[in-house]
């Protein structure tokens, strides 16, 4: 998504699982060098050295950019500052499942 193409890619199903096994993909020159280091440790083929989930949050690229993507985000007209998009994805799928449930009749006695 950085850079608008797969990393991985060839028309030879064996030659993509490969260059994929292998680590093998290029790194555009437009990209900053933390953006470049992100990358590298997304893709990085040893799952010992590949980054976590914390570490992926805490890299100064991902924390830059997901700062300014929750400072104002409008997922239903209504801006909202300081809440991420997955806790307003969350409330509304919450919603949607108790708009969903079945109404339940009061038993007549």
């Amino acid at each position: 998504m950085l850079c608008g193409y797969l990393p991985f890619e060839d028309p030879d199903t064996a030659i993509l699982y490969r260059k994929i096994l292998k680590g093998d993909f290029e790194i555009p020159e437009f990209l900053s060098k933390k953006a470049e280091k992100f990358l590298q440790g997304l893709l990085c083929t040893d799952p010992r050295q590949r980054l976590t989930l914390e570490q992926i949050r805490k890299h100064p690229w991902f924390a830059y950019y997901n700062e300014r993507a929750n400072q104002s985000i409008d997922l239903d007209g209504q801006k909202r500052l300081g809440v991420s998009a997955d806790e307003q994805i969350a409330r509304k799928a919450n919603l949607k499942l108790e708009e969903d449930k079945p109404k339940t009749q009061p038993k007549a006695d």
